[in-house]
């Protein structure tokens, strides 16, 4: 499934397990990979968050009051979401005209969908998901316009 991530993608998720693992989480959730990816200096996550100057402590309390009710499928131990954001980050690819799936990928793939843990946290530390998934494309030199027809990937 990770064929075409690049090591830093990879390392990222192995993180998120991390993570997860010491906080004694049965399931790794897109919380866990935005902490990983915010923990990461050389993420853009990092550098935006930060930015926004939202502190790795705002990041764990607002983490902290998530009712994880989620499911994972065939017993796997990624939520449900976590995954799906994980397998369309590949989709990215096309709007970076990259080949593999890098951060940049996993944070705008995360901030698309609104129904995650991850992005409810983001919103409710007052980011607005479609601004910073604007700024990505500005970074990248991508033109708003020119993804429209690769919106129904996400």
């Amino acid at each position: 499934m990770l064929e075409n991530y690049s090591p830093q993608a990879v390392k990222l998720i192995e993180c998120a397990e991390d993570i997860a693992e010491k906080e004694h989480k049965k399931l790794i959730g897109t919380e866990h990979l935005l902490l990983a990816m915010f923990n990461t200096e050389d993420t853009i996550c990092h550098f935006l968050l930060t930015e926004e100057q939202i502190t790795k402590e705002e990041l764990l309390d607002e983490i902290s009051l998530i009712d994880n009710n989620s499911y994972s499928l065939n017993n796997s131990k990624f939520t449900l979401k976590f995954n799906e954001i994980v397998k369309k980050a590949s989709d990215a690819t096309k709007i970076f005209k990259t080949e593999y799936v890098y951060d940049e990928h996993l944070f705008y793939t995360l901030l698309n969908d609104e129904e995650n843990n991850a992005t409810k946290v983001l919103i409710n530390l007052g980011i607005d998901p479609k601004v910073m998934m604007e700024d990505i494309l500005d970074m990248f030199n991508i033109k708003k316009e020119s993804i429209s027809f690769l919106a129904t990937l996400f």
